[in-house]
């Protein structure tokens, strides 16, 4: 079984003080939400999703809304110039972050034990990604 109280039980109290905890899935398909305290830069709070794999390990995704939000500001990664493409890779390579071919979902696949640890550096990647592409108000050629 997997779902947010039993997360909670395992979960820091640190962090059980700021991130909110919900399930958002089914009993058949359980998806736990974390929202955080961290904002986007159109001010949400940025909020994960821990999904179950096979023997106990989890994905922690942001479902794609960071490539979304950064398209809705009018950059697309795919239009990128080979150099910032490069960047956008760097980035994702710091934090241990995977992007699926043909998907804006970025995650971090680990242990059910990991996931704080996988939470925070899929955080900080997000933040890192929105800082450095983020605040451009037109495409990018």
């Amino acid at each position: 079984m997997f779902n947010a109280e039993i997360l909670r039980r395992n979960y820091s109290k640190q962090d059980l003080k700021s991130d909110v905890l919900s399930d958002v899935g089914t009993e058949q398909h359980p998806v736990v939400a974390i929202e955080t305290p961290f904002r986007t830069e159109t001010a949400d709070f940025i909020t994960v999703y821990v999904y179950p794999n096979p023997h106990k390990q989890v994905r922690v995704t942001d479902n794609g809304w960071t490539l979304d939000d950064l398209e809705s500001a009018g950059v697309a990664i795919s239009e990128l110039d080979a150099s910032q493409v490069a960047h956008f890779q760097t980035i994702l390579n710091q934090f241990g972050i995977k992007q699926n071919a043909g998907s804006k979902k970025l995650s971090i696949s680990v242990p059910e034990s990991d996931i704080e640890m996988a939470k925070q550096k899929l955080v900080r990647g997000l933040l890192a990604i929105q800082r450095q592409f983020g605040n451009r108000s037109k495409p990018l050629n």
